[in-house]
C-alpha cells in the first residue's frame, strides 16, 4: 500500500523507462549460444538499417492503459518576464489561441471562459473579478517554445514529432502576502505563495498531413486543468495536472520543465512530460 502520488510518480518513472526502451528500435533477444548470435546477425544488422530509414515511429499502448504519448520541448527566445507564456504571464489573452487554433466562436469563448472561472472557485475557492488578490486573463504557451508529442502510442508519429499547441484560462496569485485556500481545499490551511498559478486550458497535437490521411480527425485535444497548487520558480520544476479526452478519459500529465537564461538573454526552456490515460494503469 501506498500514497497515491507516490504509486503515480513510480508507474510514470516505469512508464517512461519502458517507453525509452521501445524508441531505441532494438529487437532484445536472448541467444543460446555464440552460434545463434553470429546467425542472427544478419538479420539484426538488416533490421536495424531498416529502421534508420524509417521516417515514423509507431509504438504499442504498454498494458494496462488506453494511451501514452511523449512529449518534448526546447526553446530558445526572448521572453518580457521570463516565463513560458507567450507575451509573458500576465501580457497574452489567449484569444488568438483560441480563435485560430482551436477555431471557436466567441460565444464558445465566452462560454469555456465561464467554466474556467467556475472550476477556480469550486476547486480553489477562488472568485475571478471580485478578489483583488488574484489575476485571471486568457494564455497561449510561446509556440517558440517548440513542443512536440515525439511518440503517440498506436500512431504513425514522424521523428520530427507533432506540433503541440497549448493555451486556456490562468490564476495568479498576486498578494505579496499570499493566502488560503477555500473550496475543496478549505479546513486543510493550505497558504500559498504569490506566485502561484492555476490553470484550465487545452492541448492541441496537430497531426502531420502525411500521417493523418487515415484519421478522421486533424488533432488530438486534450483538455488540462490544475488538480493543485502549482508553483512553478523561474529556472523550472515539476509538471503534474489531470488531464481529460473524449476518446480516452481521465489521464495524467507528468514531467519537468528546466529554465535557464544564456549569455545573451534567451531564455531557454527544456520540457520533458509523459501523459497516460487513465493516470493510474488498469490491473485488472
Amino acid at each position: 500500500m501506498c500514497k497515491k502520488y507516490v504509486c503515480f510518480s513510480k508507474n510514470i518513472l516505469g512508464l517512461a523507462s519502458a517507453v525509452a526502451l521501445g524508441l531505441s528500435g532494438y529487437s532484445l533477444q536472448a541467444h543460446s549460444s555464440e552460434n545463434d548470435r553470429d546467425h542472427n546477425y544478419g538479420y539484426e544488422n538488416a533490421h536495424e538499417q531498416q529502421y534508420h530509414k524509417q521516417d515514423t515511429l509507431n509504438r504499442a499502448t504498454p498494458l494496462g492503459y488506453n494511451k501514452y504519448i511523449i512529449i518534448m520541448g526546447n526553446g530558445a527566445y526572448n521572453s518580457p518576464d521570463g516565463t513560458r507564456f507567450l507575451n509573458g504571464l500576465e501580457g497574452g489573452d489567449g484569444i488568438a489561441f483560441q480563435h485560430k487554433v482551436m477555431g471557436r466562436s466567441d460565444a464558445e469563448i465566452a462560454r469555456l471562459e465561464q467554466q474556467a472561472k467556475s472550476f477556480f472557485a469550486q476547486k480553489f475557492g477562488l472568485y475571478a473579478g471580485s478578489d483583488d488578490r488574484i489575476t485571471f486573463t486568457g494564455f497561449q504557451i510561446d509556440p517558440r517554445n517548440n513542443v512536440r508529442a515525439y511518440s503517440v502510442s498506436d500512431e504513425d508519429t514522424p521523428l520530427s514529432g507533432w506540433e503541440v499547441a497549448s493555451g486556456g484560462w490562468q490564476m495568479t496569485v498576486v498578494d505579496p502576502e499570499g493566502l488560503t485556500l477555500g473550496g475543496e481545499f478549505a479546513g486543510r490551511a493550505i497558504h500559498v505563495d504569490p506566485g502561484t498559478f492555476f490553470v484550465f486550458g487545452d492541448h492541441k497535437i496537430i497531426r502531420s498531413e502525411e500521417e493523418n490521411k487515415n484519421k478522421s480527425e486533424d488533432a488530438i485535444v486534450i483538455r488540462f486543468k490544475t488538480g493543485n497548487p502549482y508553483e512553478m520558480p523561474k529556472n523550472g520544476g515539476l509538471i503534474l495536472m489531470d488531464l481529460e479526452s473524449d476518446e480516452w478519459g481521465k489521464g495524467s500529465i507528468g514531467g519537468s520543465i528546466v529554465n535557464a537564461v544564456s549569455d545573451d538573454g534567451l531564455l531557454q526552456s527544456r520540457l520533458r512530460s509523459v501523459i497516460t490515460f487513465p493516470p493510474l494503469p488498469n490491473v485488472n
